[in-house]
């Protein structure tokens, strides 16, 4: 993705490139306006001042202009259908992606198209003038790259103690089992955990400079079973259906900078594998 590239991506895969080097030349994108909602406080009754509850992010509102730039006022139409459509309510259909790049870096918002206004015709000349606006529920700013990491359950190979108690020997070394995470944004990032069996009782541990978080899957998972876990959202899902929430406990890790993952159960299998997706997060 160029500098400045701005992409609208529905959930049925069709997106739309906003670009310089399209028909569609944006002049206003505003996804940076970040507020704050505050709403559990009120006046101090017996001192000066206030006091506030729990505080959290409000819903972003993504505003945006540009134009259209064609050579004819059938050519403006059929850009401004495409923005139409584009810009269509999802109804009942998941958030549209929103992705731009911004300094070299290419982010991502999950939005609701909240409506685009043509104005200004230049009929003949096959220019307009275009202004709409973009919902984000969830107001988190993410990277558009999604990293994905595949690990098996921890073991060692190799190690050596010799005889007669000598103080010589060649320590066992880790075969799988763990990788290090990287989230390069400033907030906490989800991490979707996809476990796949056999394994019996897995544990997955989340290293960070404030120590580790576990979390325990009290469960027998077969060579065809799985589970998709979402440590945000606190979801554990038995192959696409069944919801396993009770066979959780332990921490729901959320990754802050670099981390240390590991995947492991008193009995190794070898089949067993664990797949992390997470973005970095802002």
């Amino acid at each position: 993705m160029e500098l400045g590239q701005i992409t609208i991506t529905r959930s049925d895969g069709t997106s739309l490139l906003l670009h310089h080097g399209t028909v569609y030349r944006v002049s206003e994108f505003d996804p940076f306006d970040r507020g704050v909602r505050a709403d559990q406080g009120g006046n101090a009754p017996w001192s000066d001042g206030g006091w506030s509850g729990a505080e959290w992010r409000e819903p972003g509102t993504i505003p945006f202009k540009l134009g259209i730039h064609t050579g004819s006022w059938a050519d403006l139409m059929d850009a401004w259908w495409a923005l139409d459509a584009a810009m269509a309510p999802v109804r009942t259909g998941s958030e549209v992606e929103l992705t731009w790049n911004a300094a070299g870096t290419e982010y991502l918002m999950y939005v609701r198209p909240r409506g685009v206004k043509l104005t200004n015709q230049r009929a003949r000349t096959g220019i307009g003038w275009v202004q709409g606006s973009f919902a984000a529920m969830d107001p988190a700013i993410y990277s558009a790259a999604e990293t994905v990491t595949e690990v098996g359950l921890m073991h060692r190979i190799g190690g050596l103690t010799t005889p007669f108690g000598l103080p010589v020997g060649i320590p066992s070394v880790i075969a799988d089992g763990e990788a290090t995470l990287v989230n390069s944004g400033t907030a906490e990032a989800r991490l979707l955990l996809h476990v796949q069996g056999p394994v019996v009782a897995p544990r997955i541990t989340l290293i960070d400079a404030t120590g580790p978080h576990t979390m325990f899957l009290d469960t027998v998972l077969g060579p065809e079973d799985y589970l998709d876990i979402d440590t945000k959202d606190k979801a554990v899902i038995l192959n696409g259906t069944t919801s396993r929430l009770a066979d959780q406990f332990g921490a729901w890790p959320l990754l802050s900078g670099t981390a240390l993952i590991r995947f492991e159960a008193d009995v190794y299998e070898p089949d067993a594998r664990l797949t992390i997706r997470h973005r970095s997060t802002w």
